[in-house]
């Protein structure tokens, strides 16, 4: 739970949204291109800004949902809509497939151990089973409301966007935004890339290389897109995660390859020179 102190401008955001005539998000009707799109509500025609708010409200979200998959828990992704949505099967491995949540089924990757001198034995397979997951992730509330209700119904805590228009009032944890504005829906995927790799990285180590590398190249190409502005909130956070996260990480890991690259040369040399001192090819100095 988030407490709000008195007599701060997050408390004052809070009563405000909570008094009559006022709602979360923007309406359609009201919006407004020259308001920015990170807005949080409208009372009387009069918008309301406040990022701290947002910041709230997204921090106790998104901790939440990196401790469920910090642990290991399932996480399903609901997307219907056709905006970015092949991006953000990269980072979500289970995905919803439009049934109800008795029928949702996880896909993962299974290696098959072979015999070691024949590499071709060596295959991927895919096995699909279903599965009652941990955290719903809607993307689309108003096409996906009986998804929601089924998780209240089952108990299971989702994250989805909020505006007056969806009235998603059985979700646990939601954004602030219009699922209507490409600019939310932008905002919403990039603080989903940037958790769910952070939690990726908090479980994988050097055996999950070519995943995060897969994870660093689609934030790199969702940075250099030029519907993000520098002057942007998850711009600057992005910036951010890659001078703190990426880059140290990425020296650490070239560091302990070429280390154990070169343990491997010298390991080698060592079992060439005692073969040839065996066979008496090489002079030994006394």
């Amino acid at each position: 739970m988030i407490f709000f102190n008195k007599g701060t401008v997050l408390n004052l955001t809070l009563l405000q949204l909570l008094m009559p005539g006022s709602f979360v998000g923007y309406d359609i009707s009201h919006w407004d291109f020259r308001v920015s799109n990170f807005l949080l509500g409208v009372q009387n025609r009069v918008y309301i800004h406040n990022l701290n708010y947002t910041y709230s409200f997204l921090r106790n979200s998104l901790s939440f949902a990196f401790n469920v998959l910090a642990r290991k828990g399932f996480c399903a992704l609901v997307n219907e809509s056709v905006i970015f949505g092949p991006s953000l099967k990269f980072f979500f491995n289970f995905h919803w497939k439009k049934h109800s949540l008795s029928r949702i089924s996880m896909t993962f990757k299974r290696l098959v151990r072979g015999l070691l001198t024949n590499r071709k034995l060596y295959k991927k397979r895919r096995s699909v089973f279903p599965f009652i997951p941990h955290i719903m992730f809607i993307f689309s509330p108003s096409e996906s409301a009986f998804v929601v209700h089924e998780c209240f119904r089952l108990h299971i805590p989702s994250v989805s966007l909020f505006d007056t228009i969806s009235f998603m009032v059985e979700s646990n944890y939601r954004f602030p935004a219009n699922e209507k504005s490409k600019k939310a829906i932008i905002f919403f995927n990039t603080i989903s890339y940037l958790f769910a790799l952070k939690a990726y990285l908090v479980r994988s180590r050097v055996f999950r290389l070519r995943v995060w590398k897969r994870y660093i190249f689609k934030l790199r190409r969702l940075k250099g897109k030029s519907y993000i502005v520098r002057k942007d909130v998850f711009a600057r956070t992005l910036n951010r995660f890659f001078n703190r996260l990426a880059y140290p990480r990425v020296r650490r890991l070239k560091k302990f390859l070429a280390m154990r690259a070169l343990r491997r040369r010298r390991l080698r040399r060592k079992k060439k020179l005692l073969a040839r001192r065996a066979f008496g090819t090489v002079s030994l100095k006394i």
